[in-house]
């Protein structure tokens, strides 16, 4: 999945999110943040024990420059698959 076609999907996914330059808020709480230049990323808020377990097991992923030691910056170049990508946004949406 490309980080365009994961920002169309969060924009369907959520129409009541708001969607400015790739950012995603929900009233005043922001939920997403989708890179679409190349590589294209994004930072989701996850819990800290998801964190840790995704710091460790792929590369691909690093702390988030925006939601910090709360968040993961996840570059989409194939190593998680489309379903876990997902699956961290739909669980950011929810925090």
């Amino acid at each position: 999945m490309t980080a365009t076609e994961l920002k169309q999907w969060a924009k369907e996914k959520w129409p009541e999110a708001t969607e400015k330059d790739g950012q995603f808020s929900v009233g005043d709480k922001l939920k997403l943040v989708v890179e679409t230049k190349a590589p294209g990323w994004i930072d989701v808020q996850v819990d800290e024990n998801l964190r840790k377990v995704l710091l460790e097991e792929y590369e691909s992923v690093s702390e988030s420059e925006v939601f910090g030691r709360d968040g993961a910056r996840v570059l989409l170049t194939g190593q998680i698959d489309d379903g876990e990508i997902k699956s961290l946004v739909i669980q950011s949406f929810g925090i």
